[in-house]
């Protein structure tokens, strides 16, 4: 009886054993294993080629130009025409003072300056008419001269009526305080109703395009640095803006006590305005150049933000991956493990993965966008571990 029930058993778990089994593929149709073995990639060369060599710096971003923009002159603020952010241009005005005083003074002047000058001109027909008189000797030399005199002292009560009239034109027009160069505001100082006099600060301006990276260069690199130098300017906090180019603008005659440091002034153009003083930054000098093994910059993805490459080897793919290496000109440093002549894959595939069988000489394939350049692998000279 038992003996029978083993072998019902038996048969029924191989009956269903049978049935479970997965369809065969349809004629002609490939297996998926068999799709990834047939994998066609397109492949290019390790060649040489030479790249720059660089050390890297520290510092940090400033306005290009700060100043406390101040008055100019006495009295109370009307109006302030600006705010802290406001971009403003050269000349702009920024607030406006109370300027009734000198504006009356300055009608007072106008109207003494007229008073002087018809004096003078009176004191003028005097000298020319006392000057027939003598030469007709009706009257002395010394009339003539005291004639003279009068007419100096109107010409001179004119000039000093004009110039006391410009003065006050002056204080008239300083009554608006105006924005030295384009710039931001970025501090306002004091506000409407406030009373000022120079050299009262208004608001604080700051010109943050370019910006000017300062940068502590080691007193070994000193002699890597000249004026006009294209230096590579990296700021972490804004790592999406990849590697900007600045110009040596300004190099300190002398090396700081404290820290045996060259201050150094890189000037970086900044149009949209997306850097501020207080960034941390990186800058890169080149020292020389080095030839090394290239691999294109298309053979290069960035997959879970790490930059990977695919070498072929006996109909295989084998991942690498980049650490800290520098596009230049379209081209990556090669790792040491290739040589030359090794076979990459250029415009890997989505799919493509560690350990694929491949094979060589396809099209290159549409899929993965270009690796964008990662940082250098220069040494950071400050030892801050930035």
């Amino acid at each position: 009886m038992n003996g029978r029930i083993t072998l019902a058993s038996l048969l029924c778990l191989v009956s269903l054993s049978a049935c479970s089994k997965p369809a065969a593929p349809a004629a002609g149709e490939p297996t998926a294993e068999a799709a990834r073995a047939t994998a066609s990639v397109a492949t290019v060369a390790v060649t040489e080629r030479e790249f720059a060599e660089y050390v890297m710096v520290t510092g940090e971003v400033e306005p290009a130009r700060s100043t406390m923009v101040a008055a100019n002159a006495t009295g109370r603020i009307l109006e302030m025409l600006v705010d802290r952010g406001d971009s403003v241009k050269a000349g702009d005005p920024i607030a406006k003072l109370d300027a009734r005083q000198a504006s009356r003074n300055l009608d007072a002047v106008k109207v003494q300056k007229q008073l002087a000058s018809t004096q003078s001109a009176q004191a003028d027909r005097e000298c020319a008419r006392a000057e027939e008189l003598h030469k007709e000797g009706v009257i002395a030399t010394a009339d003539v001269q005291s004639a003279d005199a009068r007419c100096e002292a109107a010409r001179l009560s004119v000039k000093a009526a004009d110039a006391q009239a410009s003065i006050i034109d002056i204080a008239v027009g300083d009554a608006v305080v105006r924005a030295p160069f384009d710039g931001i505001v970025s501090k306002q100082m004091t506000d409407e109703g406030s009373f000022v006099q120079p050299p009262s600060p208004v608001i604080e301006l700051q010109q943050i395009d370019p910006v000017t990276v300062v940068l502590q260069v080691p007193a070994i690199h000193v002699g890597l640095i000249s004026m006009g130098q294209s230096v590579g300017i990296e700021l972490p906090d804004l790592s999406e803006l990849g590697r900007l180019e600045g110009t040596v603008t300004r190099i300190a005659p002398s090396l700081t006590r404290d820290t045996r440091a060259l201050i150094v002034e890189v000037s970086l153009p900044n149009p949209d305005q997306k850097l501020r003083g207080g960034l941390f930054a990186r800058g890169q000098i080149e020292v020389g150049r080095k030839k090394s093994l290239a691999i294109p910059q298309a053979a290069v993805v960035d997959r879970e933000q790490r930059l990977r490459f695919y070498e072929v080897r006996g109909g295989v793919a084998y991942q690498h991956i980049l650490d800290r290496m520098e596009s230049q000109d379209g081209f990556y440093r090669a790792p040491a493990e290739l040589t030359a002549g090794s076979q990459v894959v250029t415009g890997p595939a989505a799919s493509l993965r560690d350990g694929d069988s491949v094979k060589g000489g396809g099209a290159p394939a549409a899929a993965a966008p270009a690796a964008p350049a990662a940082a250098p692998a220069a040494k950071t000279t400050d030892g801050s571990g930035k």
